[in-house]
């Protein structure tokens, strides 16, 4: 890698009431790493679908209880909240000297992120804090959107700070590509890149620690004891106060990131081999 991931841009949903949250975050990503910057805001069709359904009822705690959804009030409730969406961003974007765009479009978001999303993409994933009608399609479906598609995916916990800190790359096996994601987020941004060393090595096979003594880039090695298992891998990191955790995309069960984001308090970047150059 000659001196930054191979990722181009940053996709950002402000469809969620956590979308203030994840577009500073995807912001600070793409302003460190100088990616493209798109925002987009998708009109989920089920909610109508489902509105349209006759059983189907919303639970108004000041407005008399459970009542028929209302269909032209749910769809002026959408349209607010994309042109909210849209001024947000336009806000938020001003000044930045990146190349920014916002879309507002009808459809799935499973269909919609597909058709966005492409290799050198993160896609930004927030965990949400709250409850909303119009949060659905849930986190959940965002979460499984996201992994289908071509993009890297950054899991986001709630509240989290884009602070200053090393960059940590969780490696599977010594020559595991997040090793040179890692090293080229961590020269962009200045900081010092560390390994966990999730794996056992073979007589036959160079440790990580030989792989790594030539490298110009400043770096620590840190051994897992319990290999993949979240709380050897935090216990590893022990008060590093790192500001991004990397793990390579199908390398590990899916629900390792997610409870590394959520114990350690940070981002977490699930991408392949192809992120790295």
């Amino acid at each position: 890698m000659a001196g930054r991931s191979n990722f181009k841009r940053v996709l950002v949903g402000l469809h969620q009431h956590s979308a203030r949250h994840g577009l500073q975050l995807a912001i600070n990503v793409a302003v460190l790493l100088r990616l493209d910057l798109c925002g987009f805001f998708v009109k989920e069709e089920s909610l109508g679908r489902l509105a349209a359904l006759p059983f189907a009822r919303e639970f108004r705690p000041l407005g008399g209880g459970w009542r028929p959804i209302d269909l032209d009030g749910l769809s002026r409730e959408v349209e607010v909240a994309a042109n909210t969406a849209q001024r947000l961003f336009d806000n938020s974007v001003k000044g930045l000297g990146l190349t920014c765009q916002f879309e507002v479009v009808s459809g799935s978001l499973p269909e919609k992120l597909a058709l966005f999303s492409r290799d050198g993409d993160i896609v930004i994933v927030c965990e949400p804090t709250g409850s909303s009608k119009l949060s659905m399609p849930s986190s959940l479906s965002l979460v499984e959107a996201a992994f289908r598609s071509a993009a890297a995916v950054m899991l986001v916990p709630p509240g989290v700070q884009w602070r200053p800190g090393p960059i940590v790359a969780v490696a599977t096996r010594s020559d595991d590509a997040t090793i040179e994601i890692a090293a080229g987020i961590a020269r962009s941004a200045g900081e010092e890149m560390v390994i966990v060393e999730a794996f056992r090595s073979s007589p036959e096979t160079p440790t990580l620690a030989e792989r790594l003594e030539a490298r110009p880039h400043s770096k620590q090695l840190r051994a897992c004891p319990t290999l993949l298992d979240p709380s050897g891998i935090c216990a590893s990191l022990c008060e590093l106060r790192e500001r991004l955790v990397v793990i390579e995309q199908g390398a590990v069960d899916r629900s390792i990131p997610a409870l590394l984001a959520s114990s350690r308090h940070v981002p977490v970047l699930i991408a392949d081999g192809a992120s790295s150059a």
